[in-house]
């Protein structure tokens, strides 16, 4: 067994790391996630703390694979974190959304309901849900029905 020039034993001198440190600090890290939080995607996030877009998505890959070490691993897992949180924010209130008619109702806004099920539930927008409706003596036609119906209409037939 040799010994290295500097005096190191063999294994001291195989865990020493070459290269650059990492830009990836505590604090930058914050930030970024800080700006996620706030609603912005990864890249523009690492933008504003002056890091390029490559160089983030390289940490939070490194961060993915298994047996990722410090701090790459602790940063992917607070960018799925952050990703997460703000997808839950931003789906609920796409499920909550209303639209107001003209004479003041509140009506679930079908646009960003759709829009949920093309992106998170995986429908194309070229699928739609056809409807058989058969209208019967005992049938109500309410304002609320009527109207659903039109914009029903409006949303798969392209009317205005």
């Amino acid at each position: 067994m040799s010994i290295p020039p500097n005096g190191d034993s063999v294994e001291s001198a195989e865990k020493k790391k070459t290269g650059r440190p990492t830009l990836l600090t505590a604090t930058l890290a914050d930030a970024i996630i800080a700006h996620m939080t706030e609603g912005c995607p990864l890249d523009i996030a690492a933008g504003l703390e002056g890091i390029h877009q490559r160089r983030v998505f390289e940490w939070l890959a490194k961060g993915l694979e298994e047996g990722a070490g410090e701090p790459y691993a602790t940063f992917a897992q607070r960018v799925t974190r952050a990703r997460a949180v703000l997808a839950k924010g931003v789906l609920s209130e796409i499920r909550e959304a209303v639209y107001v008619t003209k004479d003041g109702r509140e009506i679930a806004d079908m646009r960003a309901r759709q829009w949920y099920a093309e992106r998170v539930l995986g429908y194309a927008p070229t699928q739609r849900v056809v409807a058989d409706v058969q209208t019967t003596s005992d049938a109500e036609d309410t304002p609320e029905a009527i109207e659903a119906s039109v914009t029903w209409l409006k949303l798969h037939k392209g009317g205005q």
